[in-house]
């Protein structure tokens, strides 16, 4: 289908776009009028308003007649863009064709698919030698399509014996790449244009696919006995054609009614037994009732149709228009129906449901504006988390097929909300089931046991009142790995795209506009990302109270962490100062920098972790109450009576020589030849973290530290920005500093300077929220 581009671009004559090319004068007139007259004859209908017409922008088009140019009340001819004389003239009609108008219609019976290769159904003929029965039993494994495609080509090889033919020969052909306008007809120079991009993949992936599926099936033809003279005729060109048709012009299998299955049209009741032959046998095995045939027994789920005249309407997503299948008019046909007035002499166009622009280009060759979106893939859900997700009120299956990952798109429109979600404004842009997978994907054993017992939550939905509550690391990580994400995407399409220079022809301008396009969601998306994550993130060189921010949660950095325990307790931190600088090997001035990129950020963690805990039992008056808090609900979480952690005691979660090195700290800690600091890290002679099913559990120093990177290991996640590092500086001047390189951008409009860190360093963090579920909600 020669679909409409919503941004007019120069017509370079290197690579004609699809929609200019199609106006290509004389010839396209004869095989149109040549396509009226057949579809006319076998029932076909054009309303006497509507006009087929050669647009100089969108190639073969509808449009609503002028007054004056009625001419036959069924089937109009072409006429030239310019307009031509009516032949025939009839009353006056209104200026407007109204709502509710059926414009055109094709019978299913000139309909072409899979279906009629089957040449099972009375409506549905094949009119062809049959194919092997080998190739037609692919249906039984999801590839109903590939037989579809390989039905296309038997009707071009057959020429005017098809009887398809006039339809066939309207089509683009196979040797006019500028018609058919998909990046599988680009030249390698217009490729290079989608180096970086999701459709570069997208383009791989297809013409793998497709080449895959047409040498099994090419195979098969050319052993059959009954194809003998078509032999190496089936060629991976014409098949390559005849896919690009389909998906650029095929409507769903599902519009065609249980009806035409039916022997006869008088009663939908009455069944159509198909006895298979002794020859095909495993085409339909058993008799079936004709209304349920489709349902049973195809198995191939929906498929590509092609609907002559009908697919001559281009798209547009905000046409108004219906499908209606009428089972009662004779012949049974599709309609298309417009649902809004359309005035004489606009187009009238078809709509074939939202699409983003990477479907859009690789499917129809085409673009419309401000239409982009981002493909976002993530691996598949494991078994125990699948289980979860399933039980999630949330949870809406997509289909059953068995997947290695999942894909889900961001763009700059926010999807349709229900008036009850109340998920994050970064999240509004990200489609549905976006959130709630990834949030299972970096889950803790905490958060996991929590959704498994909490199935009104939903990650996604309620993502703005998670935060302060247990859930809140969860929902930040959620918003750190999607943002390291994008601008990995982002940094790749810029990337990719710096030394392509200025576009040569339509294919690289369409190419250049996608890129745009693409980096324009990206960007869209980072910002908030960046800022949420931004403002719950306390300053690394700052120490800020806890719950001074905007959220009732907040990331600490591991130096703010420890700068938090100096500004506390000013002795214990001079104290484990000295023994990080001892046992690591560093300077006085702790370069935390430094140590992070040396990987001691867990253990240190598991140090600061173990020195908290130690302090809120000897001096729990010099620490936050929130901190203190946060401690008592760690020790419930991870006590081996309360919560999915049995071995938080007996168990170092790391490396042995972390082990080793954190137990060295400890121990220096205990033995410091400062009496007032061997005092403070005095270890009790009995803790206990309170009553449980076992009496009371005490605790050992060796087992703090066990408990202490039991914690790390569950709780802490690194954050790819630094702080500050999104701030939105709109039209404002900024010096350059030596570590970033700055990027300019256009983001609605308004001038954003974008921070590209040439070297991100990840900070791992600690999330500490402000509210704590009970012990019933964690178990």
């Amino acid at each position: 289908m020669n679909l409409n581009s919503a941004a007019e671009v120069e017509n370079f004559s290197e690579c004609p776009p699809t929609q200019a090319a199609a106006a290509s004068g004389r010839k396209d007139e004869t095989q149109i009028s040549g396509l009226l007259d057949w579809a006319r004859l076998n029932g076909g209908v054009l309303h006497a308003r509507v006009e087929v017409y050669n647009d100089r922008t969108y190639g073969i088009s509808f449009r609503v007649r002028q007054s004056s140019h009625l001419t036959h009340p069924r089937m109009n001819g072409v006429d030239e863009a310019s307009g031509g004389q009516p032949t025939d003239s009839l009353l006056a009609e209104p200026a407007t064709l109204p709502a509710n108008t059926p414009i055109v219609s094709c019978p299913f019976m000139l309909s072409l698919s899979y279906l009629n290769a089957l040449d099972a159904f009375p409506t549905l003929r094949s009119h062809s030698p049959t194919f092997p029965e080998e190739l037609l039993a692919l249906a039984n494994t999801g590839r109903a399509h590939v037989v579809g495609n390989f039905f296309l080509v038997q009707q071009y090889i057959m020429g005017s014996d098809s009887f398809w033919s006039p339809y066939v020969r309207a089509l683009p052909q196979p040797d006019e790449p500028g018609k058919l306008g998909t990046p599988l007809y680009y030249k390698d120079a217009d490729r290079e244009w989608l180096r970086g991009t999701p459709l570069q993949n997208a383009l791989k992936e297809r013409e793998r696919k497709w080449q895959e599926d047409w040498d099994m099936g090419r195979m098969m033809l050319d052993v059959d006995d009954g194809l003998r003279p078509w032999k190496g005729m089936w060629t991976w060109d014409l098949y390559k054609w005849a896919a690009t048709i389909f998906t650029s012009r095929g409507f769903i299998s599902h519009l065609i009614p249980h009806e035409v299955f039916a022997e006869s049209a008088e009663s939908a009741n009455e069944k159509y037994f198909y006895n298979p032959s002794p020859d095909r046998p495993d085409i339909i095995d058993m008799n079936i009732p004709g209304p349920h045939w489709t349902a049973n027994n195809l198995g191939c789920g929906l498929i590509p149709v092609l609907f002559p005249l009908v697919d001559l309407a281009n798209h547009d997503s905000a046409a108004k228009v219906a499908w209606f299948s009428d089972v009662k008019s004779n012949p049974k046909d599709l309609s298309l129906i417009i649902e809004a007035n359309i005035k004489e002499g606009d187009q009238i166009f078809n709509n074939y449901a939202p699409k983003g622009n990477t479907e859009l280009l690789l499917g129809y060759g085409f673009l419309s504006e401000d239409n982009d979106e981002v493909p976002l893939t993530f691996k598949n859900l494991s078994k125990e988390l699948m289980k979860i997700r399933e039980n999630q009120c949330c949870f809406t299956e997509v289909d059953n097929v068995e997947r290695d990952s999942y894909t889900f798109s961001v763009r700059r429109k926010p999807y349709p909300r229900s008036a009850n979600d109340s998920r994050l404004g970064a999240f509004e842009i990200l489609e549905d089931g976006c959130i709630d997978t990834l949030a299972l994907l970096v889950a803790n054993q905490r958060e996991k046991v929590f959704m498994a017992k909490n199935s009104n939550y939903c990650p996604e939905r309620d993502s703005a009142t998670s935060i302060g509550g247990s859930m809140s690391r969860n929902t930040f990580q959620v918003v750190s790995v999607l943002l390291e994400k994008l601008q990995l995407e982002h940094d790749r399409v810029l990337s990719s795209g710096a030394s392509l220079g200025d576009p040569q022809n339509h294919c690289q301008q369409s190419a250049k506009m996608y890129r745009q396009g693409q980096l324009r969601v990206l960007e869209y998306a980072i910002v908030p990302l960046g800022n949420l994550l931004d403002a719950a993130l306390t300053s690394h060189n700052q120490c800020i109270p806890l719950g001074s921010g905007l959220f009732n949660a907040e990331l600490v950095t591991l130096e703010g962490a420890y700068n938090r325990l100096g500004a506390e307790n000013p002795k214990a931190y001079e104290a484990v100062r000295k023994v990080i600088v001892e046992q690591l090997e560093v300077d006085a001035e702790i370069d935390w920098a430094e140590l992070i990129e040396s990987d001691w950020a867990f253990s240190l963690w598991v140090f600061w972790i173990y020195t908290v805990m130690l302090l809120s039992i000897q001096y729990p008056a010099v620490l936050e109450s929130s901190l203190v808090d946060w401690i008592a609900h760690v020790m419930l979480i991870y006590n081996p009576d309360n919560g999915p952690f049995p071995s938080a005691f007996q168990h170092f979660q790391g490396a042995a020589d972390e082990n080793e090195i954190i137990s060295t700290m400890v121990d220096q800690l205990n033995h410091t030849k400062d009496s007032e600091e061997r005092e403070i890290f005095r270890f009790p002679a009995s803790w206990s973290l309170g009553p449980s099913a076992c009496g009371t559990a005490f605790v050992h120093p060796e087992e703090l530290v066990n408990l202490a990177s039991t914690v790390a290991r569950e709780e802490c996640f690194s954050v790819a920005a630094p702080t500050g590092m999104w701030q939105q500086l709109l039209d404002e001047k900024v010096e350059a500093q030596p570590q970033l390189a700055w990027q300019e951008r256009r983001l609605d409009g308004q001038l954003v300077k974008m921070v590209k860190v040439s070297k991100r360093l990840k900070q791992p963090v600690l999330c500490f929220p402000k509210k704590h579920e009970t012990s019933q909600q964690i178990e």
